[in-house]
């Protein structure tokens, strides 16, 4: 059964073309494992209230899809080990 998701995410600031060729693989990843109606949001670049890994600044965005609940789980372990992914959080919208 399909839900709708939404997941968060918060890189450190490297430029436009890292966040969009990091968006490209990360809705590329979204869709080989069967996710659908895949709709980026860029929230904009905010400061910090302390260092994460070393970087007061991140860029956030919200990524909305719908997604079988087995899915979530293998893109979860992908984000975490992501070197370049500072916090992501998940978030059922039903």
């Amino acid at each position: 059964m399909q839900r709708n998701y939404e997941l968060m995410v918060i890189l450190p600031v490297k430029g436009d073309e890292f966040r969009t060729s990091f968006l490209e693989k990360l809705k590329g990843s979204l869709v080989n494992k069967g996710s659908e109606n895949i709709q980026e949001k860029f929230l904009g670049k905010k400061r910090f209230f302390h260092a994460i890994d070393k970087s007061i600044e991140g860029e956030y965005f919200t990524l909305n899809f719908q997604a079988d609940s087995q899915s979530i789980l293998p893109l979860q372990q992908e984000l975490r080990l992501n070197q370049d992914v500072l916090r992501y959080q998940f978030f059922n919208k039903n």
